[in-house]
């Protein structure tokens, strides 16, 4: 508590509240007219604090958002997508109300958008942004409480908090990913969702369990596929033990169909059990490329070391190949290295032996 008005008429009612008496004196807006603001009369107090850029009538600040809105749909060429409750909210949030606009990165557009719609309006206050056929673009809008001399400065602060947030979402999206709907069922059987039920019905386990058993019973009086009824009621609640739902969602369901929606061909992972399909000349450049070690010899003139490991070393030696078949295919088979003028030669695994001249 800063101040207190108190008027009946053009008189003040003489009244204390937390120490603090009350008289006809308010104040203007922080930023732009930070000064004490006289009320003559209650009539006069809308327009009075108007004047000091204090919007205090909350369906005028919702017009003036209405139309922050509008402008930024006209300079982006994209719309805003409607959330009157978001709408509802923000107005309260700013005593004037002053639209900026933001992009992210077009990369997060990989996370299905009902994540990323959440992540912004939920975290952020922020309103999604779509294009004429109502695709979900890049583009956010925001509102700011004042009017600053460079709106590029807010923008780019809210570019840099935005992107956070949808690298998280795009962190909790691909490890949920690698999950299934029933590793998502184990993890909320133990989670409880009314303690007051006892032991034996609290958990949202025993709650899937009461869901089956109804929809297994309903299944036999009507015509449906009873399996895939039952499955149905299986995973009606999977989706709420993924992180991405937990954490950004507030949209469970349609979040788990995107969440184990296809996204495009799977792409094969790299790793010593998958099978290349690449031909045997690019895997001998690759073989190349992972092994440019340049060989010297070491001081007493009899193993071979890495230059890399000989510092200050001036000399370095290309390795010679012998007995090696692998000279326009990949290396299949292991032979041996050995620096010019040395009296052994080490073994080398195969294709490890870089490039020979």
């Amino acid at each position: 508590m800063q101040w207190l008005v108190a008027l009946f008429g053009g008189e003040v009612v003489p009244l204390s509240w937390a120490g603090i008496a009350s008289g006809r004196h308010s104040r203007g807006h922080r930023f732009l007219a930070n000064g004490s603001v006289e009320i003559a009369a209650p009539d006069a107090y809308v327009e009075a604090l108007r004047a000091a850029h204090v919007v205090v009538d909350p369906e005028l600040r919702r017009d003036m958002v209405r139309r922050e809105l509008a402008r930024l749909e006209r300079e982006t060429g994209l719309r805003v997508r409607p959330d009157e409750a978001l709408l509802a909210e923000v107005i309260h949030l700013g005593e004037y109300p002053v639209g900026v606009s933001g992009t992210f990165d077009p990369s997060f557009l990989e996370v299905p958008e009902e994540i990323i719609v959440s992540a912004m309006r939920t975290h952020q206050r922020y309103f999604a942004m779509e294009d004429a056929a109502g695709k979900l673009a890049n583009r956010f809008a925001t509102l700011m409480a004042t009017i600053v001399k460079d709106p590029a400065v807010v923008q780019r602060g809210n570019e840099y908090v935005i992107a956070s947030r949808l690298a998280d979402a795009k962190f909790f999206f691909a490890e949920d990913r690698k999950k299934t709907f029933a590793q998502w069922n184990d993890k909320l059987a133990s989670v409880v969702f009314q303690a007051k039920l006892g032991d034996k019905a609290k958990t949202i386990g025993h709650k899937l369990g009461r869901i089956e058993a109804i929809v297994t019973g309903l299944a036999e009086r009507v015509t449906c596929d009873r399996d895939v009824a039952v499955r149905a009621a299986r995973l009606a609640k999977a989706d709420l033990g993924s992180s991405a739902v937990g954490e950004f969602s507030r949209a469970p369901g349609r979040d788990g169909q995107a969440l184990r929606a296809p996204r495009g061909p799977a792409r094969r992972r790299r790793g010593r059990d998958s099978k290349s399909t690449t031909s045997p000349r690019a895997r001998a450049a690759r073989c190349r490329r992972r092994s440019r070690a340049h060989w010297s010899r070491s001081p007493t003139g009899s193993t071979p070391w890495p230059a890399a490991s000989r510092r200050g070393s001036r000399r370095r030696a290309r390795p010679t190949r012998s007995g090696c078949a692998a000279r326009r295919s990949a290396c299949s088979r292991s032979c041996s290295i050995a620096a010019p003028g040395a009296r052994g030669s080490r073994p080398v695994p195969a294709g490890r032996c870089g490039r020979m001249r």
